[in-house]
């Protein structure tokens, strides 16, 4: 066979897609891929990204630490922002190591009305909803420092 044949029978052949596979084969393979790989996926194109959002959402782990601003902000801008992330959402931990007698900062909502806030905090159940929803009331009460 010569070099044009060649080609031309590689030009006919059909291209595996990944889309065209099953959602359950395509869930189960990337069940397996680690967190970083979903990451690299996330951004390679649309169509990945399709694939990995449920599985970098899943789970989401958000740690407070006094030396920077509480991550919780970003997650709940992005939800607002993309709503229909909350569904991927089945574990959220809210983390810290500081010592309790450590004040953390405080929420300081910025780019949003701090009302928008309270139904995704709402729907995301997370511990002491009602407490979260109070502190954001005040503090969008309080004049700006």
């Amino acid at each position: 066979m010569g070099k044009h044949q060649r080609k031309r029978a590689r030009s006919r052949r059909k291209k595996a897609n990944f889309s065209n596979a099953p959602a359950e084969v395509i869930d189960q393979i990337m069940s397996f891929i680690p967190r970083p790989g979903l990451v690299n996926l996330y951004l390679v194109n649309k169509s990945l990204r399709s694939y990995a959002e449920p599985f970098l959402y899943s789970t989401v782990v958000l740690e407070w630490t006094r030396y920077q601003p509480p991550p919780i902000i970003n997650l709940l801008q992005t939800l607002l922002r993309r709503p229909e992330l909350l569904a991927f959402i089945r574990t959220l931990v809210l983390q810290g190591n500081e010592p309790l007698d450590v004040e953390l900062p405080s929420l300081k909502p910025t780019g949003y009305r701090v009302q928008s806030y309270m139904p995704i905090i709402q729907k995301l159940k997370l511990p002491f909803t009602d407490i979260w929803v109070q502190k954001l009331r005040d503090a969008s009460r309080k004049p700006p420092t």
